[in-house]
């Protein structure tokens, strides 16, 4: 081999060059990204279309649904099936559907909804989806600047392997609500625990709960560290949310939500689909059961999430940390990085989108600017998990491939779903690792 051969070789397997062809790649997925939406976005097949026989819409239809039903004759009734299948009808007309595809949007949702059913269907997807982007990628912009001090070099990067995964194509695609529930919970982290502001961390997580079933898994933390305000906060901003509701869709369908989200969930059809535990169950059991079998599942991680705040977090108030201290800052994150991979696997309603919570785990535990720094991280644990979070955009495309030009294995969410079971077993190996201080970082 000549010695020009050699330098080249050797230049190519230079980590500068690992890095350069990283960042390449995310930011031509990103861009590939873009031009799938707007293609369709151009092409009319955004919100619904029409093939071999079968009607396909998006989950942003369904959310402009809900706003449109809020101020129409029928909001007194919009949990009503029936209701909700004739405006789907008329939406999709002639195209007519026989099955409902129930909203199972939260009562307050619906007032919050209602501006975008005032607009073109069009104008509302994009000023949504805009929003919401901007929303999300500000406030990891903010963690990773003044929380995590990180470069505006890495902030970047960062971002665009955010736009790059699967979870944010989805997102975008279907016109749904997960950029802003990462905008909602970075939001409730920053105010519960970095700059203290207890109305706003209550209002945060009043929001978030719009995803009542991920909200849950939140409020140990703030148990275990004492966050006292920020619970009652959170309790008086879902009272407001929960009386505008009542005064736009009525009472009954505010206090009756939870017997008709039982119903509908037990009713889904798309639980295959899913990518959670409960995608697991719907292949032995039949919907009603895998929906029983999902919540009990959830009930024991939210056990599980519970004892893990409790043994972490509060043990250190009696030795002298303050609330304020380095070391339960890094607890926390751990603590947050973990139950968001935990309520979204143990859900019993968990979609690919959600999985984009997945970029706050991400923020909040790793910092990395090159390919020594990584190989340097101890103890190994460290290392294995930062470096499946690094390789999460090059994982998730290549599973969007896959689902491409394999008939057989498109929408499977089991590839996810291991992927996600792996990070959950090394997200709680790094957290007793760094509970124990054997973390560098």
């Amino acid at each position: 081999m000549s010695t020009d051969s050699k330098q080249t070789r050797r230049s190519f397997l230079h980590p500068r060059s690992f890095v350069f062809m990283y960042l390449c790649f995310i930011v031509l997925w990103s861009l590939g990204n873009v031009f799938l939406v707007a293609k369709e976005f151009v092409n009319g097949q955004q919100f619904f279309f029409v093939k071999n026989g079968m009607i396909y819409i998006s989950d942003f239809v369904l959310l402009y649904e809900a706003g449109q039903l809020a101020t129409s004759a029928n909001h007194l009734s919009v949990y009503d099936p029936q209701v909700q299948l004739d405006w789907l009808n008329r939406f999709t007309h002639p195209a007519v559907f026989s099955q409902v595809f129930y909203i199972f949007q939260v009562p307050f949702m619906f007032p919050l909804l209602s501006t975008i059913g005032m607009l073109p269907i069009k104008l509302s997807y994009l000023l949504f989806t805009g929003s919401g982007l901007v929303a999300g990628i500000g406030t990891l912009v903010c963690l990773l600047r003044k929380f995590r001090k990180c470069s505006w070099r890495y902030t970047t990067a960062f971002v665009l392997a955010a736009l790059a995964t699967l979870p944010s194509y989805e997102t975008i695609q279907m016109g749904q609500l997960s950029w802003l529930l990462v905008a909602l919970l970075s939001g409730f982290f920053f105010f519960t625990w970095i700059n203290p502001r207890s109305i706003w961390a209550g209002l945060m997580l009043a929001l978030f709960s719009m995803k009542p079933h991920y909200a849950l898994f939140f409020f140990a933390p703030l148990v275990a560290t004492r966050k006292w305000m920020v619970l009652v906060w959170a309790a008086i901003w879902e009272l407001v949310l929960l009386v505008i509701a009542a005064l736009m869709i009525g009472w009954p369908n505010v206090l009756g939500y939870p017997s008709i989200i039982m119903k509908a969930a037990s009713a889904n059809e798309w639980s295959e689909r899913m990518v959670c535990c409960r995608a697991i169950f719907s292949l032995f059991l039949d919907q009603t059961m895998s929906s029983r079998t999902g919540f009990a599942t959830m009930a024991i991680a939210l056990l599980f999430s519970a004892i893990l705040s409790w043994r972490w977090l509060a043990s250190l108030f009696g030795k002298g940390d303050g609330p304020d201290s380095e070391v339960l800052l890094q607890r926390v994150s751990w603590i947050m990085a973990i139950n968001i991979i935990l309520c979204l696997i143990a859900s019993p309603h968990t979609y690919l989108h959600d999985w984009l919570l997945m970029t706050l785990s991400a923020a909040l535990t790793i910092r990395i600017c090159s390919l020594s720094e990584l190989l340097a991280i101890s103890p190994i644990s460290n290392r294995i998990w930062t470096a499946s979070l690094v390789l999460y955009p090059c994982i998730s495309a290549l599973f969007f491939v896959l689902w491409e030009f394999v008939p057989a294995l498109n929408r499977c969410s089991l590839l996810f779903i291991i992927l996600h079971a792996w990070l959950l077993f090394w997200a709680i190996k790094c957290g007793m690792d760094n509970a124990r201080g054997k973390a560098d970082r």
